[in-house]
């Protein structure tokens, strides 16, 4: 009992421990079959992953390949041999085969340096004309590999050093046609296998573009500064950037740091209007006047010129730029000065030309004036003249026939004062002869006398017996009115004495006087001095230029001085001035004196001439027509008179030997006194024609085409008639 007991526990305990040793075992098979569970399960994560990568790097590789292929950029891959230098290309792209004309398999066995155009001479590498002819040339050929292997390795060295490099080369296609391009190698990878990939973009249009753009610059750049019109430019802010030399010229500044200080935006001469416009940044074109003496004497700028200037300006806003800041200004000048000088002078010319009308004018209604005062003058001097010729026995008679004729001379010579300014040609009346300027300057005196207000006095200094002058009476006339009427105009407002001197004048030493023009000799100095305003001596030098004048607009002409000049130069004389402002002024002119023979002429009285012979008389006035059949009978000669022309011609027809001389009137209803003349010439050649004229409106060629021997100017002198008959009928007695 006891054994089977004992071997039942022990069969009992076998049994347990087999149990446990089964469950231990199941437990391990358990935990064994997770782990397998777990590692199939990260297999299959694994081969997922493992998928999913593979066709990741498939779909790169296939954008690679679509970028690779697609880009208008040329790519080469090369590989990078042990010395260091570039290997055979490994991967190429179709542009690169088709830009460079070459197949994809040609490439492939060239580096990088085959692509490269090389200029083909020896000179840079050091070899002169005798080392090629001496050197081989595989020498040569391998010195040129050595150099051009330095050269690659020293740039494979500097990409894999930086990771990256940007170049700029020529290639050279497989026909030899270089074109330049711009490079950009990087490296792939990051062991001692690393390859090197090229990117090479075709510049050849960008450089093209860059050198028009060049030249484009370089023709702004010449037309900028070569241009005639002024340019400047200006930034926003309105400070110059650039202006060229005609801009400079044109304000005479020596640098654009003195053109900056002219400020076109803001300056004194800007108009007021414009500155305006300017500041609300508008396009404006304008002229602006720049007085250059301001400009100096207030430092704005340096510049050369003194004058006054006009200049036509533009100045443009150039707007905004496409981030809408603004871009600046732009700005052209031009010197219009001359244009300016010229519009001023024609505007002066029209004034002139107006006035020349007005003269013109003022001188036809003259002419008829004349013509008809001097037809009421012809008889009164004339008859005047006959009766002092007469009345031998009674003094008084005599005495008051010349106050008459007297009287009758100053009212002629008014006419003829009148008649200077509305002659269109010279006269005989403009011939110098020799006269006594004393008599003249008396009657000018008159003549002011009648005019001056009460507050100017008139003084007379005559020193001087010899007053015997080259001249016209007329001209002479002509500059003392001239000279005293300027005299009498400076003291208009304060009053003062008007003194006329006359005085010998002893040149001896011409260059040390005032006046070196004249000769060594005697003259006759004749001075008109007021106690006037005086002459500044700034304007003192121009009072004698044409049309300058200090009196105010619309009293002076400025051609009385001018004028007075001329006369006096045409007589060989000299005009001198001494003013003084606020004392006066004082005008001396100098003419020459004529010799003692020429002098005793003039002043010995002549007897009228007598004669004898028939003298027709034609003229349509009839107080004319009897004054001077008068005036014949008491010469001598037997008077027919005719009151119309083709009376006087049907007279003539009738007895054409009859008559001695023919005197007839310029001025006669239906026919003229030239008309008759050539009508009486055509009868009779050798007649002496007389014709009477009250102003000089016959010119000398007419006169001579229609046979007039001379010319009798009215109103007739007695003593003039008789000379003009004595000298064409000397036989008559």
């Amino acid at each position: 009992m006891n054994l089977l007991s004992g071997i039942l526990i022990t069969l009992l305990l076998a049994a347990c421990a087999v149990l446990a040793y089964l469950a231990s075992r199941k437990r391990e098979v358990t935990r064994q079959n997770q782990a397998l569970q777990k590692s199939l399960d990260e297999a299959q994560v694994a081969r997922q992953t493992l998928a999913e990568s593979i066709e990741q790097d498939r779909s790169e590789r296939d954008w690679y390949r679509i970028l690779f292929a697609s880009t208008s950029d040329m790519v080469f891959v090369f590989d990078i041999k042990p010395d260091g230098t570039p290997g055979s290309f490994l991967e190429v792209n179709d542009i690169a085969c088709q830009r460079l004309k070459y197949s994809r398999e040609e490439i492939l066995e060239l580096v990088p340096a085959d692509l490269e155009a090389h200029d083909g001479t020896s000179s840079g590498f050091g070899y002169s004309t005798a080392d090629l002819v001496t050197l081989s040339d595989e020498y040569v050929k391998a010195r040129h590999q050595k150099f051009a292997d330095r050269a690659a390795r020293t740039m494979v060295e500097r990409i894999l050093a930086a990771g990256e490099l940007t170049y700029e080369s020529d290639f050279e296609d497989h026909a030899g046609k270089r074109f330049p391009v711009t490079v950009h190698a990087r490296k792939l990878g990051a062991t001692d296998q690393s390859v090197i990939i090229l990117t090479a973009r075709d510049v050849t249009e960008q450089k093209h573009a860059e050198e028009r753009l060049s030249d484009s610059e370089q023709r702004f750049r010449k037309f900028f500064q070569d241009s005639p019109i002024g340019i400047a430019i200006y930034d926003n802010q309105r400070k110059l950037m650039d202006t060229n030399r005609a801009c400079m010229k044109m304000l005479g500044v020596p640098d654009p740091d003195q053109f900056a200080r002219f400020n076109i935006f803001d300056n004194p001469f800007l108009p007021p209007e414009i500155r305006q416009k300017l500041a609300s940044g508008e396009n404006v074109r304008f002229e602006m006047a720049v007085d250059f003496s301001e400009v100096l004497g207030r430092s704005l700028f340096i510049t050369s010129r003194s004058d006054t200037g006009w200049f036509d300006i533009l100045i443009h806003n150039m707007g905004n730029d496409k981030t809408f800041h603004p871009r600046g200004y732009f700005a052209q000048f031009q010197d219009v000065t001359d244009r300016h000088r010229t519009e001023s002078e024609l505007r002066k010319r029209e004034k002139q030309l107006l006035q020349a009308e007005k003269m013109e004018a003022i001188g036809s209604m003259a002419g008829g004036i004349a013509h008809d005062f001097n037809n009421i003058l012809t008889p009164i001097i004339g008859y005047a003249a006959l009766v002092s010729r007469l009345a031998k026995g009674s003094d008084d008679l005599k005495q008051f026939a010349e106050n008459i004729e007297r009287a009758a001379h100053r009212a002629k010579d008014l006419v003829m004062q009148i008649l200077t300014f509305s002659r269109k040609s010279d006269s005989d009346d403009d011939i110098s002869q020799p006269i006594c300027v004393i008599p003249i300057a008396k009657e000018v005196l008159n003549l002011q006398k009648q005019t001056l207000p009460p507050n100017i006095q008139i003084e007379r200094v005559i020193k001087t017996e010899e007053d015997v002058v080259m001249a016209n009476p007329t001209k002479i006339h002509q500059i003392l009115m001239n000279l005293c009427t300027n005299a009498v105009h400076a003291m208009k407002q304060t009053g003062g004495t008007l003194e006329l001197r006359i005085t010998d004048y002893f040149l001896k030493d011409p260059a040390r006087s005032d006046t070196p023009d004249l000769p060594a000799g005697h003259y006759l100095r004749i001075s008109i001095k007021d106690t006037g305003s005086g002459i500044e001596k700034s304007i003192l030098n121009r009072i004698f230029e044409p049309f300058f004048t200090t009196k105010p607009k619309g009293e002076g002409t400025g051609m009385g001085l001018a004028v007075v000049l001329g006369i006096v130069k045409g007589l060989k004389g000299a005009i001198t001035v001494e003013s003084e402002v606020g004392v006066g002024s004082v005008f001396h002119v100098i003419l020459p004196l004529v010799e003692a023979a020429v002098r005793t002429a003039a002043e010995t009285a002549v007897e009228l001439a007598t004669g004898s012979g028939t003298v027709m008389v034609v003229d349509d006035d009839p107080d004319i027509l009897q004054m001077v059949s008068d005036m014949l009978k008491s010469l001598g000669y037997e008077p027919v008179t005719a009151n119309q022309a083709f009376g006087a011609l049907k007279i003539f027809q009738l007895q054409p030997d009859r008559f001695n001389a023919v005197i007839m009137d310029q001025v006669m209803p239906a026919m003229t006194g030239l008309q008759l003349a050539m009508e009486i010439r055509k009868l009779r050649q050798d007649i002496p024609l007389i014709l009477c004229t009250a102003h000089h409106d016959v010119a000398p060629e007419d006169a001579k085409a229609a046979g007039i021997a001379d010319v009798l100017s009215k109103p007739i002198l007695l003593d003039d008639l008789a000379g003009k008959l004595h000298r064409l009928m000397p036989a008559k007695k």
